[in-house]
């Protein structure tokens, strides 16, 4: 959901079958219809579903499988899985821009988000195949630096132009710097050998 940045379960039918559930209220055990305006029906003392706490963990095990079968190379390794993670939210939360904002500031956070992840997959890559480069290396990770404080920059113009909550940009500024601790990581590494 675009309003919290994550998924929500929940279920629903149409208006047009609303009666059809308010008819079998008296068949549930205790249920009874406690509000009911144009706006909001609200049904009381209706007992759980057996088994649906199994099948919401259930849901999101899958989905975390999903996840990790699409990323076959990079889903393990912490920096890849940091950038996919915050690429993730700043999709979510483009989504909350005004519309007249999705076109210019939201369109311009996507793109530097897609170049960030194209550095970082340059980078993990470079450390598979060209494991003594570390002038280059570091200079990736520079170059890496940069977008991201321009995707800060953007990000933080955003939130002050109230197109999302304090919640959603501590979320997003949480996931960016878990990136900037894999990259900081990354270059210590690479000037202590090098």
């Amino acid at each position: 959901m675009k309003a919290v940045g994550k998924d929500v379960f929940h279920v629903g039918f149409p208006d047009a079958s609303l009666q059809k559930v308010l008819d079998k209220i008296p068949e549930i055990s205790g249920a009874y219809l406690m509000e009911q305006t144009d706006a909001r029906v609200l049904i009381a003392n209706v007992p759980s579903v057996d088994g649906f706490d199994q099948w919401r963990d259930g849901q999101s095990q899958l989905r975390e499988q999903v996840n990790d079968q699409r990323q076959p190379c990079y889903g393990q390794l912490p920096l890849y899985k940091a950038m996919y993670d915050c690429f993730l939210r700043v999709i979510y939360l483009t989504r909350s821009f005004p519309k007249d904002m999705q076109q210019s500031i939201g369109d311009q956070v996507i793109k530097i988000g897609l170049d960030i992840n194209t550095q970082i997959h340059r980078l993990i890559k470079s450390e598979q195949t060209q494991p003594n480069e570390k002038i280059l290396k570091i200079a990736t990770i520079n170059q890496i630096d940069e977008m991201i404080e321009s995707l800060c920059f953007l990000l933080r113009i955003s939130y002050d132009m109230k197109f999302y909550n304090m919640e959603r940009f501590a979320d997003i500024f949480e996931a960016i710097e878990s990136i900037r601790t894999q990259l900081h990581n990354c270059r210590k590494r690479h000037e202590f050998n090098g």
